[in-house]
């Protein structure tokens, strides 16, 4: 193994509810265009599950009698990622994938025989032609940050000389089912609840960004627009499925992933949060961000999120995180912090960086 390489984003690609692309997420964000609304009924059949956000398959580029919408918009965020990294070799490329339930939409629908986690991975690197090293994760909202550490070693053992990282989540029945049976959605004013309840507001996305070691990048004549400076995961199992109201874990994620980047948490610029919006979250990033900052005399960053467009995409928030981050540095150089939490107390960070060369 060589030392180990500055791994550059050269290329993302999403699918989302603001419709098919990276630009597409962009300016909804910009326009503070949300598009969460009403479950539909298809889905819902009768369950209290209060709003989501859905990719419309007309704007996803999903094929017509495709039977997975899922598969299809992930091969679509797939391509753009290739594309907008300049096609690197194919036959030297990989994929690690995070998802908690795959292609559960096809199963529901009976439109194709079921498929195994692992084979919605083959499907789309077959589909893509990637002929690199494959792995599929599913660690609930942490598993495209746990495709993210496989990518890396893969690439700092020259086992490929590109990782596609995505991740992939949509809303079927079975997954809107299980988030109500633990009363974890957010609910409007109804005779059951005259308040309306807190609660994570859930939605889908597919992901993909292209990591490669940035001498590679540049040595086939493109120049990412960020690196992934420094990254960490921590689990604190704190509970089944609330955060750590102290902030403990992911307190320790950032320190870990700042450390790894050699940065002080005074050269942080911005913040992005996953699953923030509800008191649980935000108490939990609120002592987090104080222990990580307040605690080191500098000021918490700005924070910024794309779920108010999206909702909580679920296993494809690191991936939508990393891409999202990746696309704020290219569109103003400054050291940008992304953070995901997940079931089982999972905490991760990723410093997001311009290249070496550009400014910060």
């Amino acid at each position: 193994m060589s030392s180990t390489p500055t791994i550059a984003i050269s290329g993302w690609g999403v699918t989302s509810p603001a419709g098919a692309g990276a630009r597409a997420l962009a300016e909804a964000i910009a326009a503070g265009a949300s598009r969460i609304g009403p479950i539909p009924d298809a889905v819902a059949l009768g369950l209290s599950l209060g709003d989501g956000a859905r990719f419309d398959d007309a704007l996803t580029r999903v094929p017509p009698g495709h039977p997975d919408r899922g598969i299809a918009a992930l091969a679509a965020a797939i391509a753009e990622a290739l594309d907008a990294a300049g096609r690197p070799d194919p036959a030297r490329t990989g994929l690690t994938l995070g998802t908690a339930l795959g292609a559960m939409e096809r199963d529901e629908a009976a439109a194709a025989p079921a498929l195994a986690l692992h084979a919605v991975t083959d499907e789309v690197a077959d589909a893509a032609g990637l002929g690199g090293p494959r792995a599929t994760f599913s660690v609930t909202c942490a598993s495209a940050l746990c495709a993210l550490e496989q990518a890396a070693a893969d690439l700092a053992f020259e086992r490929a000389d590109a990782m596609v990282v995505a991740g992939l989540e949509t809303l079927s029945r079975f997954m809107l089912a299980g988030f109500a049976s633990l009363e974890a959605i957010a609910l409007p004013p109804s005779d059951r609840h005259p308040d309306g309840r807190p609660g994570i507001v859930l939605g889908e996305a597919a992901a993909a960004c292209v990591l490669e070691p940035l001498a590679r990048a540049r040595a086939r004549g493109v120049e990412p627009p960020a690196i992934v400076a420094g990254r960490s995961l921590v689990s604190d199992a704190v509970h089944l499925t609330s955060p750590d109201l102290a902030g403990a874990g992911m307190a320790e994620a950032i320190a870990a992933a700042l450390d790894d980047a050699s940065v002080a948490p005074a050269d942080v610029d911005l913040v992005t949060l996953t699953a923030a919006g509800t008191p649980v979250y935000d108490a939990m990033y609120d002592a987090a961000l104080a222990r990580a900052f307040d605690a080191a005399g500098a000021a918490r960053p700005p924070r910024a999120s794309w779920e108010s467009v999206t909702g909580h995409v679920l296993a494809a928030t690191g991936a939508v995180g990393l891409g999202h981050a990746a696309q704020l540095v290219a569109a103003k150089p400054r050291r940008v912090l992304a953070l995901t939490v997940g079931f089982g107390g999972q905490n991760g960070a990723v410093l997001v960086a311009p290249p070496p060369g550009g400014e910060a």
